[in-house]
Parts: C-alpha cells; structure tokens; sequence
C-alpha cells in the first residue's frame, strides 16, 4: 500500500527536476557566445598590443578610449587616420567556421567618427583563400551608434571580421572608433 504512495511522487519529482534541467540547459543555449577574441579592441602597450586582430597599415596611431562611451561598452578602440593611402585602413579578425556552425551570423557592436561616414565595418566571407562575398555593415556616424548586421555564411569557412576607415585627403587627421563587437552564431 505504500508504495501507491510513494511511488508516484517519486516520479512527480523526478519528471519536474528533468524539465528543470531541460529547461535551464535550452535557455543557456539560446544564447550563442561571441566568437571574436578581444572584442572591446582593448591595447595592451603599444599597438603590437592589439592582441588577436590585425592593424593595416601597421604605422597607424591606435589608442584605448573609456571616456565618453554609450553605457553597454566599457572601452573603445580609437583610431587616428593617417596619411592618404590607395586603400582603407582596417583592424581585422579571421573567424574559422566549423561545419557544424549554424549557417546564419549577427555581427553587432558600436562605433563613431569626427567625420561622417569616415568609417566602416564590413565582413568578408571566404571558401578557402576564394572570396565568396563583401558585406558592408554601416557607415560611422558623427555620434556613438549601435550596429547589427546578420547574414549568410553557409558557404564560407571563414569570415573575417574588418573595422576600416576611409584614407582620404578629406579624413586625413580625424578619429574613428569602434568597441563591444560581437560575432554569434545564430541558432
């Protein structure tokens, strides 16, 4: 008689304690970590310090900001546009995609210039060494500004994430900044 009683509340408390466990394992995985490395752009020293992205052209004037940022980033990168050059300047950060990756990506984060539109961010998608795609994100506002960009990446096995700015005589001198990128996949 009493295991009738028993019985029944032991797999009550075990079905609730499964659907607990489900349910706080669905709600970690709804939220996909960001794949970049030092996505605040944060220097350590000197600009050789920009630890896991790419500066091109390498003499470029690079500082840390933490003043004066919207309230979701803690630091910023600032960038001093130098002489005129052929092409744009740009921070980048190659991305390898695993075949398991969801084919869908959001790229987002904050950026801002003196200038308007005298930066950039764009994705680059590659099946190998082989462009596949450019993508233009946004061009830099005058005032600090979030961006968000989703896209397709089914077909690439790298994406290469570039902060750029423009090298013309017209921004010669003037600021660009970025901060709080973040490249997800999106389930």
């Amino acid at each position: 008689m009493s295991h009738k009683i028993y019985l029944p509340r032991f797999f009550l408390r075990m079905t609730v304690g499964f659907v607990s466990v489900l349910f706080c394992a669905l709600l970690l995985a709804g939220d996909a970590e960001n794949v970049l490395s030092n996505p605040d752009l944060e220097l350590s020293g000197d600009s050789a310090g920009l630890s896991s992205w790419r500066l091109s052209p390498k003499g470029v004037s690079v500082a840390s900001e933490s003043k004066g940022l919207p309230k979701e980033i803690e630091v910023a990168i600032e960038v001093q546009i130098g002489e005129v050059q052929k092409n744009d300047g740009a921070l980048s950060q190659s991305v390898y995609r695993k075949k398991t990756d969801p084919d869908t990506w959001q790229l987002s984060g904050w950026f801002k210039s003196e200038e308007n539109r005298a930066g950039y961010v764009q994705v680059k998608l590659y099946d190998g060494d082989s462009e596949l795609e450019r993508i233009n994100v946004e061009y830099t506002p005058t005032k600090w500004e979030a961006f968000s960009k989703t896209f397709d990446a089914s077909r690439a096995t790298k994406i290469i994430v570039l902060c750029r700015w423009r090298n013309y005589e017209k921004y010669e001198g003037s600021k660009v900044w970025f901060g709080g990128l973040e490249l997800k996949p999106v389930k």
